[in-house]
């Protein structure tokens, strides 16, 4: 019995974008990005030159280009997504930066089960701000959730 040679290697269905990007702190260059379309994961990511670019197009093989690649990304599973109130107290920003931090982690902690992970930068977005409670001290805010789950057949 012969040994598949790429152990690890999936098939799935993805999108693709290509696209030019200008950049004031170097030559402009092309962006390949590859996502998974059943969780939305960036799976890969080649920037090129204008000029490899074009020459690869035309139909030169092998073009100079740098890439990268999630190493273990959840192939095969479906991306779920929540959002939850989280609360936290109220904290000065200008004093209590580092304890904010911490209590932002461990109120998300909280609803981080099943497989659930939690955006702490939700926290800090005014824009997610459901309401401050000043009598109380208390910040609540829209926090997303996600996971990935094994794909129903």
């Amino acid at each position: 019995m012969q040994q598949d040679r790429y152990p690890m290697f999936v098939e799935g269905e993805g999108r693709i974008t290509i696209g030019r990007v200008t950049s004031n702190s170097g030559p402009d260059f092309m962006s390949i990005e590859l996502d998974d379309a059943l969780n939305h994961v960036r799976l890969v990511t080649v920037r090129v030159s204008l000029e490899e670019f074009v020459e690869a197009l035309m139909g030169g093989g092998y073009r100079k280009c740098e890439f990268s690649f999630h190493s273990n990304p959840p192939l095969g599973k479906r991306l779920e997504t929540k959002t939850e109130e989280v609360s936290i107290p109220y904290f000065d920003f200008k004093r209590d930066d580092r304890a904010r931090v911490a209590a932002v982690r461990a109120a998300v902690s909280l609803y981080e089960v099943d497989g659930w992970q939690g955006e702490d930068r939700d926290m800090s977005n005014h824009h997610n701000l459901i309401r401050l409670d000043r009598d109380a001290k208390v910040e609540h805010y829209r926090v997303h959730f996600r996971r990935y789950v094994e794909q129903e057949v």
